[in-house]
């Protein structure tokens, strides 16, 4: 009797509560579709990470060996391309640490291969991102040494163009990350090693520019 009385009602309702369910369903698919792409496009971008460090770490230095400079410019090529379309918004602090050592390799390749400014740019994009990665985090002593690496190699770029106050800026950068490494570890020899040799490049500078008691006291402190 209450169905005959209320037909058009519960014809509403019924009709809603089938969208509901219909609503329902494609909520659950489209969230499983996106975590299936999330784990697809997470496979994609760690098969990408691997193969980076596999062109920078082993098929670099074969390469280079055979001369076959050419075969190395078209991977880090499409390295380069891989990386933009990439984005580094969403990266973690490990992944933003990965793209900053590739891109630190990308400019020590381009450096030898007579690209300095190309070099530059890589060097620079490496420490801002390297930056994002240990922002807030002083226990980070490898990846401040890396950091440090980077500033020296652009401190260097500088050195070698005669820019005094962007090598000696750039230096001063590489001796304080060298010193956040020493700090997290300081019996590892190789922070030690590494800040030894910022302070003699530092010290060369300083000599090219009759700074010279400056330049002493850096040698001195490298020794």
């Amino acid at each position: 009797k209450f169905c005959r009385r209320h037909r058009v009602g519960l014809a509403v309702a019924a009709g809603f509560v089938f969208l509901l369910f219909v609503a329902a369903g494609l909520i659950v698919r489209g969230t499983i579709l996106a975590r299936r792409a999330e784990r697809l496009a997470e496979e994609r971008l760690r098969q990408g990470e691997e193969l980076i460090e596999f062109i920078l770490r082993d098929l670099q230095g074969k390469l280079t060996t055979v001369g076959r400079l050419d075969i190395l410019e078209s991977a880090l090529g499409a390295v380069e391309k891989f990386q933009a379309q990439g984005g580094t918004t969403n990266l973690a602090p490990a992944g933003l640490r990965n793209r900053a050592q590739a891109l630190y390799q990308f400019g020590r390749i381009r450096y030898s291969q007579g690209k300095p400014e190309a070099a530059k740019e890589h060097y620079e994009e490496s420490i801002r991102l390297y930056t994002r990665a240990t922002a807030g985090r002083p226990e980070m002593g490898p990846w401040h040494e890396e950091l440090g690496r980077v500033w020296n190699s652009l401190a260097a770029f500088h050195h070698a163009r005669g820019d005094m106050p962007a090598a000696e800026a750039a230096y001063r950068e590489a001796l304080r990350f060298a010193d956040h490494a020493l700090r997290a570890e300081p019996n590892e020899s190789k922070w030690a090693d590494f800040k030894a040799s910022v302070l003699q490049n530092f010290a060369t500078l300083c000599e090219a520019f009759k700074r010279l008691d400056e330049s002493q006291t850096h040698y001195t402190q490298a020794l």
